[in-house]
């Protein structure tokens, strides 16, 4: 699957079991697609915050292993600004921003 979809697995952060892999497209302006690996099974939470702080969307909250994606329609990015996107597995945080912008 990470070939079709021809990730850039370079730019990749991994923390413990987590690899989080570029959003693509990022930036964007009609929505994005987040893309993560888990190595072994673990409790995932991820959080969406809008560019002032707000949570936005907290979802998965649930016991997940290998290769994963979620795509984040248009309707969650009101405005333009960097959004933040944050994923808690235990108590390994790892966060990254998301850049929304109108043209």
């Amino acid at each position: 699957l990470e070939s079709i979809l021809r990730i850039d697995q370079s730019n990749g952060i991994k923390i413990g079991n987590l690899e989080l892999l570029p959003s693509f497209p990022n930036p964007f302006s009609i929505g994005t697609s987040v893309n993560f690996k888990l190595s072994q099974e673990s409790f995932l939470t991820v959080q969406l915050f809008s560019p002032n702080g707000q949570l936005i969307k907290e979802f998965k909250n649930k016991y997940l292993e290998g290769y994963h994606f979620e795509n984040l329609p248009e309707d969650l990015f009101p405005v333009s600004g960097f959004y933040s996107l944050r994923f808690i597995v235990g108590e390994e945080v790892v966060q990254t921003k998301l850049l929304k912008f109108n043209y």
